[in-house]
């Protein structure tokens, strides 16, 4: 009996050592207002995006906080979504984590041209747009 339920719980627990880890991709958006930005974000697309081609995605847009701004697209990892996907965690829907520039407030026009870009680019259900952040985001 103990045999039995010994290769069940490895049964069980099998399909969870060949999971594909998280991955999170490092994205440059080149912008021009009154002056040309460019800022750098995480791409987070669920483990099952490329096999379900016809499926639409939710959208999760995730502003970080002072602190986190800069050119080290690392840093953005550090709180949220961006933190949770680097420690492993899957999600069942697209993550979107930019940085905003080194001495610059999180301007609208710049996020509303990020989400433009997302929506031509990637399978995204538009009726599903979410965003949230900390302090400054």
């Amino acid at each position: 009996m103990q045999k039995r339920c010994f290769v069940l719980a490895v049964l069980c627990l099998a399909p969870g050592l060949f999971a594909k880890p998280p991955m999170q991709t490092k994205v440059t958006l080149q912008h021009k207002t009154r002056q040309s930005v460019s800022i750098q974000y995480l791409l987070y697309l669920p483990e099952d995006y490329d096999t379900k081609k016809d499926a639409k995605w939710p959208l999760l847009v995730f502003l970080h906080g002072a602190g986190e701004r800069g050119d080290d697209i690392e840093r953005v990892k550090v709180h949220g979504p961006p933190m949770l996907v680097e420690k492993g965690k899957h999600f069942p829907f697209i993550i979107v984590s930019p940085q905003c520039p080194r001495g610059q407030i999180w301007e609208t026009d710049v996020l509303e041209t990020l989400l433009d870009d997302l929506i031509k680019k990637h399978r995204i259900d538009t009726t599903r747009l979410y965003l949230t952040g900390l302090s400054m985001g």
